[in-house]
This record gives C-alpha cells, structure tokens and sequence, in this order.
C-alpha cells in the first residue's frame, strides 16, 4: 500500500499551541539543529519536549514526514505477521506526539484490517499531552502512559521505539525488555552509522534473548558483513510530501523526501531467515542495473552483486515503460523476489526480477 498523505493544516486543529508560518519554521529550524547537531541538549530543560510552542511545531513538521518510514518498513514485511502484530499489544515506547502509534491504525486502516490495544508511552508530560490530542483528532483509541510504572504495560506484546533507542544507554533498554518480555521487537532509528555502531550489539544482545530476524538481516546468528566495512546498513525512504509540507521543508531547507533510516523487525515466534535485501544501488549502465545484496551462505551472511540484465526483462513485464518504472522503484532495503540465471566467475550473480517484493 502507498503511503497515507497528512498535511499541515490536518493536524493544525489538534496541536497544543497555533503557530504563525514565521513562527513554525524558526521552531523547526531550532528542533533540527538539537536532533542534528547538539543532541546532548534534548535532555535538558532547554529542549523542545518542555515547550508547548516547539511541540507544536515538531508534530506539526515530524509527525507526517516520519510517517513514511512505517508504511516503508510494513510494505516490506509479510502480510501475516504483520496481521498478526497490529491484532496483538502494540507498544509505541518514546512516542512522542504518537508518531508511529497513529501509524500502525493509519496503516491499519487503509488495509481493512483490525488493531488490538495499542499503548503510547513518554517521559514528557508535553508529548503526552500532545499525542491525545492527535489521537482524539483522529478518532483513534490508544493509551498514553507516562512509562513510570512498567507494570501498567502488557507483557509479550510488539515492543516498538521510533527515534528513541538512540536516546537510551544499554542499562535502560535491558530493564525495559527484561520486565516487558515482548515477542516482537520493532524499532525505526536515524540511519546513521553512530546508530549502526551501537545497532551490531543490539543485534547480538536480541539474539542472546532468543529472537529471530524478521528484516533486514538475512540470518541473526551470523555475523554482519558490514561489521569489517567503512559502510553501514541502513534503508532510504523515497517519498512525496502534501502541498504545504513540502513548501515548509523547503523553506527550512531540510530534505524529508529522502530520508535515511535504520529500522529493524526480530520475533521469538516467527522467524523470515535467509531472504536477500538489497543494501546499496551501484549504478544503471547500458545493459544492465547493479546492486549489492546481503544474504545467507553457509556460515555466513554475505554482500552479493547482482546485475539485473535489461535484455532479460523485457519478455517478462508488458512493455519497455513498465519494467524500467519497476527498477526505478527498487529501493535500498528492498526485498525482491528474484531468480538466479548465471553465477559469474568473480562471484556476481545475473539474476531476473520476479516480484518486487517477497
């Protein structure tokens, strides 16, 4: 499913103060330099989550550009795990403003499908605040709860954080999995390598506690191949925005029609190893596209090259528009379903495109 445009003046009614156009990109601006550039003051008293005016403006601007980013992931997942997480206990933990917690109805919703309890937890009294507002805008049932108390949460539920884990010390995510016990885990984070660094022994900690790999990781009990890599892994969300969305990014100049991410799926019940998720495009050429996949071999996840021949699909899609269209698609972090037609002496595979997705 596509993603579900929100737009500005959508969640204008619902936001705690009203903000001039001046006023909402000079609090933008000011919230992108803390989340980009001077991080150690978000937890202070001079952050924007103890403002009502830059809570306003970060819901207004974050919460329908980030958005995106789970309807990219969920596109990616299969449809009956997915059926199965948003019928379950789903907890937004570091909410927000109830990004993601809306998300997963909003996504919901657009596929017909029903959705358990879901509970929105933060810290911040403003944040709280703010997210009932949005929720009761929408018309959408969700608990918010300060997360002092863990014991008011649900135990083996969906344990999700958005933008939050890379906020919290190792201590403070162990006590948090340790008393909740959740079955699946589900985070979104910066698509930085700083995260990376700290993802590969979160990685090894999930799988410790007895979790599978669900996406993107080809197999949790190998090693990942970019541990020994100057690079790191992460996924790239390619979206459009709604009309004044997209006026005020420019303005601001901040670019939230590509935005990179690292986002992660791990269940202790269900498990989706050995799949091949592209990780870096490497150019168009003449006859072919190029790209890296990592997946399983042997005793080890590897990166793969695989060249997608432009002669070996044009019998396949109906016409020539069609199939460049569906490779303009493909993504980093794209799952497709392929099939293998050559293995190159250098270890490259040419490979047909079957389904874009598994």
């Amino acid at each position: 499913m596509g993603d579900l445009k929100i737009d500005i003046s959508d969640l204008t009614p619902f936001v705690l103060k009203d903000l001039s156009q001046r006023e909402l990109i000079s609090r933008i601006q000011k919230i992108s330099s803390m989340l980009t550039q001077n991080r150690e003051v978000i937890s202070t008293s001079d952050s924007y989550i103890f403002d009502e005016e830059m809570v306003s403006a970060y819901t207004l601007f974050y919460l329908p550009s980030n958005i995106p980013k789970l309807f990219f992931l969920f596109n990616k997942l299969p449809k009956d795990f997915l059926e199965k997480i948003l019928a379950g206990r789903f907890i937004d933990y570091g909410s927000g403003p109830g990004t993601f917690a809306l998300a997963v109805h909003l996504f919901a919703r657009q596929n017909n499908w029903p959705v358990g309890s879901t509970f929105a937890v933060d810290h911040s009294s403003l944040m709280r605040k703010q997210a009932q507002k949005i929720f009761d805008g929408f018309n959408i049932k969700i608990s918010v709860l300060d997360g002092k108390n863990l014991h008011n949460l649900p135990t083996q539920a969906t344990l999700f954080f958005g933008h939050s884990l890379n906020e919290m010390e190792h201590s403070q995510i162990d006590k948090i999995i340790t008393e909740l016990n959740p079955q699946n885990i589900i985070f979104i984070e910066p698509g930085t390598k700083t995260f990376f660094q700290k993802l590969l022994k979160l990685r090894n900690y999930f799988h410790e506690l007895g979790f599978n790999s669900i996406y993107p990781c080809a197999h949790l009990s190998k090693a990942c191949p970019f541990e020994t890599e100057d690079n790191w892994c992460h996924q790239i969300v390619r979206t459009t925005l709604p009309s004044e969305l997209s006026r005020i990014a420019d303005l601001c100049k901040l670019n939230r029609k590509q935005m990179p991410m690292i986002a992660h799926v791990y269940s202790k019940t269900d498990s989706l190893n050995n799949q091949k998720t592209l990780v870096r495009y490497k150019g168009e050429s003449k006859f072919s596209w190029e790209w890296l996949s990592c997946q399983s071999e042997g005793e080890e996840n590897i990166i793969k090259e695989f060249s997608f021949f432009k002669k070996n699909h044009k019998g396949h899609f109906k016409d020539e528009f069609t199939y460049k269209r569906i490779f303009d698609k493909l993504s980093v972090g794209d799952r497709p379903q392929i099939e293998k037609l050559n293995e190159k002496s250098d270890g490259k595979w040419d490979v047909k495109l079957i389904k874009l997705q598994i």
